[in-house]
């Protein structure tokens, strides 16, 4: 019942909301929870054994804990439960299986290469489908940042180069 912040395809604006709306979709049209759909569809397929979605009581080996910088000291994040980010920021990973989920998507696995492309080619605002589209040394480069309670990270790609940063 808002009216629109602006027409369609006019600006971009990054907002997590939708991507919880998007693994809402997922669970309506896959017939699965999120957490199974992206288990069985993506994950199991790409082999990626250090990435799944968090819950309160995993107990997951060698799990790094969050802190925040509060008035020049370090304290624990405080606690979020995973229900409430969902698709917008409930998944763990490690550097590897970041990786190797990047060089999946840049072989047409398991999306097709048509939309691996969409992901990552600006269309209009500096962002592709899931990746923001920026230049820094004169090269072309892909990014996907994320934080949440306690916790940042950030998936920069040089196509040209064939350099990852994790």
């Amino acid at each position: 019942d808002k009216p629109l912040l602006f027409q369609p395809l006019a600006e971009f604006r990054y907002n997590n909301g939708g991507y919880v709306i998007l693994g809402h979709v997922i669970e309506l049209l896959g017939g699965l929870s999120y957490e199974n759909y992206i288990r069985e569809h993506i994950l199991q397929p790409l082999g990626l054994a250090a990435t799944g979605y968090d819950h309160d009581d995993l107990i997951l080996p060698h799990r790094a804990r969050g802190y925040r910088f509060e008035n020049g000291a370090f304290k624990n994040a405080a606690y979020l439960a995973m229900s409430v980010p969902h698709a917008a920021g409930a998944i763990y990973s490690s550097a590897d299986d970041l990786l190797a989920w990047l060089n999946a998507l840049r072989g047409g696995r398991p999306i097709g290469a048509a939309s691996a492309a969409l992901m990552m080619s600006d269309h209009g605002h500096g962002y592709g489908f899931g990746f923001a589209i920026q230049s820094q040394f004169s090269q072309r480069h892909l990014v996907h940042a994320g934080g949440i309670n306690g916790f940042s990270g950030v998936l920069i790609h040089y196509p040209v180069a064939d350099l990852t940063l994790i």
